[in-house]
């Protein structure tokens, strides 16, 4: 698979509040999200997301008119290179996936969806390991959320057609409070916030 690069042409970048593609000509983003990277618990779903093919992405691509993809995907498994089912390293399976998706003539959306701050510890899943994505808080976390990003803007650095989208739908807390002026300080400010 040949992964795009700026010399190529095909690419996306941001002039003003508008997506173009590198020739500066306006995008309209029309995709999908398709599920299964972000969980962690289920190594058995990763294996397809290797073996889909630029033919069946072109074949999709063209059937639904997508021109995007998002991938969504989970802070544990990125961090410690957990394996799939069939053995394969959930990160080449994230970067072949992605690859395929953009020789396929479409655009990446990386999604963090499931962070993995350390106090979780696996209960869905009966891996008892700190940091576990065992579900989806509320917003990112500090312990491992700068590092998963630093990781995957460096792996990505050099594919334009590669976005990043910082966190999944944050929510309020996990007894379901609605967002108050500090949470939502927080969220333009920075800052921390004990749940």
């Amino acid at each position: 698979t040949t992964t795009p690069s700026a010399s190529s042409g095909f690419g996306i970048k941001v002039s003003g509040n508008t997506f173009t593609d590198l020739s500066g000509n306006v995008l309209q983003l029309q995709g999908t999200n398709i599920s299964g990277l972000g969980i962690s618990y289920a190594p058995s779903m990763w294996d397809a997301f290797n073996n889909t093919t630029v033919a069946q992405l072109t074949a999709m691509k063209n059937a639904w008119q997508l021109n995007i993809i998002r991938v969504d995907m989970n802070e544990y498994s990125w961090r410690v290179n957990a394996k799939s089912s069939g053995g394969t390293p959930y990160q080449t399976i994230v970067k072949n996936y992605v690859a395929n998706i953009t020789a396929a003539g479409m655009y990446a959306i990386i999604d963090l969806h499931w962070a993995a701050p350390n106090a979780y510890n696996g209960s869905l899943s009966g891996n008892n390991a700190a940091g576990y994505a065992d579900g989806q808080p509320g917003y990112l976390d500090a312990d491992n959320a700068i590092g998963f990003w630093s990781s995957i803007a460096t792996t990505f650095k050099n594919n334009p057609a590669v976005l990043f989208e910082l966190f999944n739908e944050p929510f309020a807390d996990s007894t379901g409070s609605a967002w108050d002026s500090t949470r939502l300080g927080l969220l333009l400010n920075g800052g921390s916030y004990t749940f």
